[in-house]
């Protein structure tokens, strides 16, 4: 897609891989005939949203031996700006509680180690730091992220690990399902602040990886 994908900093797409229904034994994955699988693509800039949109893909995809038939390709645009004005500018009506579906292993990096872990801090300063650094409305930075880990908790998850091949190697992380609860004496601001990044995550997913397929999030 003609994008430099050595030289920035934060990448500017997120790729899922496929993703549905499949079954592992041993090194092997089965994908079944009748069931739909889905990948997706997504630009946090304008270029790489460009190049997306003009990707041309043919009437099936060859993948490890198996055809997949492509039967429908959905193209969803918006802007840094139309999310902050429907999220947050306007004052909407604020939400205390939300879920948060991770559907590909989802780590931190952490020194130089990875942390399969979801913890708030990291979850907030992984969407912060993409949505600074890619738009020009700036959100905040570390009070703002140590205040939400700080006021924010976990009401609920069921979290499964997973592996997943980058390169030659295996990187260990989580996937399942997490909810997070707002207590009231959260300013609404704020409340709404949180909104916008939790939606932002469908975009930019989570952690570390997610160029190439690591940490898809669905809010």
């Amino acid at each position: 897609m003609s994008l430099d994908f050595i030289n920035n900093p934060i990448p500017e797409i997120t790729f899922s891989g496929i993703i549905g229904n499949c079954k592992k034994e041993g090194n092997f994955y089965i994908l079944f005939p009748d069931e739909k699988y889905y990948l997706s693509l997504s630009g946090l800039e304008f270029n790489a949203s460009n190049a997306i949109q003009n990707l041309e893909f043919n009437s099936s995809l060859d993948f490890l031996g198996i055809q997949l038939d492509v039967i429908n390709r959905e193209n969803k645009i918006t802007s840094y700006e139309e999310i902050y004005s429907k999220l947050v500018a306007s004052d909407p009506h604020s939400i205390r509680e939300y879920t948060i579906n991770f559907l590909t292993p989802t780590a931190f990096a952490q020194g130089k180690i990875n942390l399969p872990l979801p913890i708030p801090s990291l979850m907030f300063r992984s969407w912060l730091d993409k949505w600074n650094y890619f738009c020009n409305i700036y959100l905040g930075g570390d009070e703002l992220t140590q205040y939400l880990s700080e006021n924010i908790y976990f009401n609920y998850y069921k979290l499964y690990s997973r592996q997943q091949y980058i390169g030659q190697q295996k990187k260990t992380g989580f996937i399942g399902e997490v909810k997070l609860k707002i207590p009231l004496k959260v300013d609404t601001l704020l409340i709404n602040v949180v909104n916008l990044l939790m939606n932002y995550s469908n975009y930019c997913g989570t952690g570390i990886k997610t160029r190439l397929g690591m940490g898809n999030t669905s809010f």
